[in-house]
């Protein structure tokens, strides 16, 4: 039961990094927006590779190498402009880099790492989880232009729900 689930968040994982690179064909707004995507797609992918029972291609080292640098790129953005969403980023990654060094693993088990830190990023991830599923319920308005259907806001929500419960749960796991 416990491999289906972690296939299950693979998959959910590896289809967010598909849509995330497909919403690169339709940003029209310069580098901001398309690096915001690329970040994302690098997120799902390290997430996927994560929780994937047969593990990740790369190395632990190069992940770490992959959300140090995210960390850095997000922080300076957040300076430059949209504080909230590239501090989000930064957080993920944050919480990536926490998850992989606490478990000296690409795979799950960051109950190792100190509780408290674990489940207060939980916290905040189911947080943002919540807000993320309004628009996907209809809630609040969905904020995502340049495309609509598959693409279009309400499944970028959808992709932002999946990503932050996934890291709460992976967190917790």
């Amino acid at each position: 039961m416990v491999m289906l689930i972690e296939w299950v968040w693979t998959l959910a994982f590896l289809a967010v990094a598909g849509h995330c690179v497909a919403r690169l064909s339709v940003v029209r707004d310069g580098g901001a927006a398309r690096t915001h995507w690329v970040a994302d797609a690098v997120m799902a992918a390290g997430m996927a590779a994560m929780v994937s029972p047969v593990g990740g291609p790369i190395p632990l080292a190069g992940w770490e190498t992959a959300f140090v640098v995210a960390l850095g790129w997000s922080l300076v953005a957040a300076c430059r402009s949209e504080p909230l969403l590239w501090l989000r980023q930064a957080v993920a990654a944050a919480a990536m880099l926490y998850m992989l060094v606490t478990t000296g693993t690409h795979h799950g088990q960051v109950m190792s790492g100190p509780p408290v830190v674990s489940v207060l990023l939980a916290a905040y991830f189911l947080a943002v989880a919540g807000w993320s599923m309004l628009p996907v319920v209809g809630l609040r308005a969905a904020v995502a232009g340049g495309a609509t259907g598959v693409l279009g806001p309400r499944v970028v929500s959808g992709c932002e729900v999946v990503m932050a419960a996934g890291m709460a749960v992976m967190l917790l796991h």
